[in-house]
């Protein structure tokens, strides 16, 4: 990753890739499905510039796009 970078993060879970990429990156964004792991990784997640957010995985995070840097640390479940 580069320092301008704008990173999305896609089921970051505990947080810590998000918490790795914000030392080395201009922006990122977590998107994450589960609201009780959210508020557990945005306690420690509260000391980093990253930008915590709840939603479906597979919809993504168009509206702060375009994103540099896409990593999808979660996993989606197909029916």
């Amino acid at each position: 990753p580069m320092p301008s970078d704008r990173c999305l993060i896609v089921g970051g879970s505990t947080g810590y890739s998000a918490a790795i990429l914000s030392m080395c990156t201009q922006e990122v964004y977590l998107l994450e499905s589960i609201e009780n792991t959210s508020a557990e990784s945005l306690e420690h997640l509260k000391h980093f510039r990253v930008q915590q957010q709840i939603g479906i995985l597979e919809n993504g995070l168009a509206q702060f796009g375009p994103y540099d840097l896409i990593l999808v640390d979660g996993g989606s479940v197909s029916s």
